[in-house]
């Protein structure tokens, strides 16, 4: 796993588990983070749909990471 996204799911003291459609999306703050690859989303449905499809296809879609923020 690349060192940032590893980095982004160790700091587990500030995040909130949240269940979402059976995945495990991570909140810190206004920000929903998705479990899987580690991108950032404003709303949980695009967290959802990002983790999604990252665990079927072991892949990231830019349809749907081109709504991730920093």
């Amino acid at each position: 796993m690349e060192t940032w996204r590893r980095d982004a799911l160790e700091i587990t003291t500030f995040f909130v588990d949240a269940k979402i459609n059976n995945h495990m999306v991570k909140k810190v703050g206004k920000l929903n983070i998705c479990g899987a690859c580690g991108f950032k989303y404003k709303t949980k449905e695009l967290a959802s749909k990002c983790e999604a499809w990252c665990t079927k296809n072991k892949s990231c879609n830019l349809e749907i990471t081109k709504h991730a923020i920093n």
